[in-house]
C-alpha cells in the first residue's frame, strides 16, 4: 500500500512537472503573439508581407496538428498514458509554433523595413530633385517631420512597446536586436518613446540619406535625441521635442536651450549612447571633472581607514528635470571614481559597500565649478 501511495506521489510529481513546461511554453508563444498583433496591426492589413505571414502561420498551424496526430500514434506504442501524450502535445505544440512564429516575424520585419525604407527614400529623392542637392540636410529634415507624423508616442503611458520586450521572453527576437535589428524593428513598429524615435530616425537617415547619425542620450533630463553629421558638423534633429522648427548646429546648443527653452540649467551629462562619448563642450557646454574617493571609515582609529575598492557609486542632479540619477559606476582599486559633468551645478553623491557582514554607505554634497576638476573624499560608515 506504501509502494502505491509513492508511485501516486511520483505521477503527480511527473504530472505537475510537464504542466509547469506546458505553462513555459505559452508563455513565450503569447508574448510573440501580442508582438506579431502589434507590428501586423500597424500595416493595417494592407500590407503583402501581413497576408503572406499569416498564411504562412495558418499553414504552419495546420502541418503541427497533423503531425501531432502522428506523435499521439507514436506514443501509444510507447505505452504512454493518454494524459502523458496529451501533456507531451500540449508542450510540443505551442513551442513549435512559437519557434516558426518568431522566426516568421523576424522575415516579417526585414521585409517589412525594407519597404518603408524605400518610402522614404523616394520621399528623400523626391526633395532633392525639387530643390538641388545643397539641400541635402533639408531632405533629411523632411524625413524626419514625416516619419514623426507616423510615429506613436507613447511617453508618460503603460502601453505594450515590442522592442522593451525582456530577452527570455522572445529570445529569438532578442537574438534579431543585438544583431543590428533593433532599429529596423522600431521603425517598423512606429511607437515608443523618445529614445524610440531617436533610434528610428537615426536608422532612417543612415539607410536612407546615407548620412553619419548618432543617438545621444540626456542625463539630467530625461531625453535623448539624433543627431545628424553634415558638412564638417553635428545638428541636432530633435523634432519631438527641442527642436521642433529646425535643425541646430550642436555646438549652439547650449545656448539654444537657455534662451529658447530655458533647459540648460538641467543638463547634467550629453553622452552618445554608442560609445558612451561625453560630449557637453561639443554642445555649448562646460565641463568638469568631479573625482569621488571613497574611504571605508568604521572606526575613529584613522589606521582603520581603507580604500573602498569596487563600491557602487551613485551621483545625484539636485537641479534636473524627471531624471536626477545623472551617473553611476564603480570605484576603481584605489576607490577612486571620476565622471565628467556639467559645472556650475550642485550634486548628491552616494557611495555604498560591503564590509564583513555588514554594510557600509558615505553621502556627501558638493559644488561643481564650471571648466573645474573637483576632489571629494567620501567616508563610508556602518549603517545597519
Amino acid at each position: 500500500m506504501i509502494q502505491s501511495t509513492c508511485e501516486k506521489f511520483e505521477e503527480l510529481g511527473k504530472v505537475i512537472l510537464q504542466l509547469i513546461f506546458v505553462l513555459l511554453a505559452l508563455v513565450p508563444l503569447y508574448i510573440t503573439i501580442r508582438i506579431a498583433y502589434i507590428l501586423l496591426s500597424l500595416s493595417r492589413y494592407a500590407s503583402l508581407h501581413f497576408w503572406s505571414t499569416l498564411i504562412a502561420a495558418l499553414a504552419l498551424l495546420g502541418f503541427i496538428l497533423k503531425k501531432l496526430k502522428g506523435l499521439k500514434r507514436l506514443m501509444r506504442a510507447k505505452n504512454l498514458s493518454r494524459l502523458d501524450a496529451v501533456l507531451r502535445g500540449l508542450f510540443l505544440a505551442p513551442l513549435i509554433f512559437w519557434l516558426v512564429l518568431s522566426l516568421s516575424l523576424v522575415v516579417y520585419i526585414e521585409a517589412e523595413y525594407v519597404m518603408i525604407r524605400n518610402s522614404y527614400r523616394r520621399l528623400f529623392l523626391s526633395h532633392l530633385k525639387s530643390y538641388g542637392k545643397e539641400r541635402l540636410l533639408d531632405a533629411a529634415w523632411n524625413i524626419t517631420l514625416a516619419l514623426k507624423q507616423e510615429f506613436k508616442g507613447t511617453y508618460g503611458l503603460n502601453v505594450f512597446i515590442p522592442s522593451r520586450i525582456p530577452p527570455f521572453l522572445s529570445p529569438i527576437l532578442s537574438l534579431y536586436r543585438w544583431t543590428g535589428g533593433m532599429g529596423k524593428l522600431i521603425v517598423v513598429q512606429r511607437m515608443g518613446g523618445c529614445g524610440e524615435f531617436a533610434t528610428a530616425v537615426v536608422t532612417l537617415l543612415k539607410d536612407v540619406a546615407r548620412l553619419q547619425t548618432r543617438k545621444i542620450l540626456f542625463e539630467g533630463v530625461d531625453h535623448s535625441l539624433p543627431e545628424v553629421y553634415f558638412k564638417g558638423e553635428w545638428y541636432v534633429f530633435d523634432v519631438s521635442y527641442t527642436t521642433s522648427d529646425y535643425p541646430v548646429r550642436a555646438k549652439h546648443y547650449a545656448l539654444y536651450l537657455r534662451y529658447k527653452l530655458g533647459l540648460d540649467e538641467y543638463v547634467s551629462r550629453i553622452v552618445v549612447e554608442s560609445t558612451g562619448l561625453n560630449v557637453l563642450r561639443e554642445h555649448g557646454f562646460n565641463s568638469s571633472t568631479l573625482v569621488i574617493k571613497a574611504i571605508i571609515d568604521i572606526t575613529t582609529n584613522p589606521l582603520d581607514d581603507t580604500p573602498a575598492v569596487h563600491a557602487v557609486v551613485e551621483v545625484f542632479a539636485l537641479k534636473n528635470m524627471y531624471d536626477p540619477l545623472v551617473a553611476s559606476g564603480h570605484t576603481d582599486e584605489r576607490g577612486n571614481f571620476s565622471v565628467q559633468l556639467n559645472g556650475g551645478k550642485e550634486y548628491i553623491v552616494i557611495v555604498r559597500h560591503s564590509y564583513g557582514h555588514s554594510s557600509v554607505i558615505g553621502v556627501t554634497k558638493v559644488y561643481l565649478p564650471p571648466n573645474s576638476c573637483v576632489v571629494k573624499e567620501v567616508r563610508l560608515h556602518k549603517y545597519d
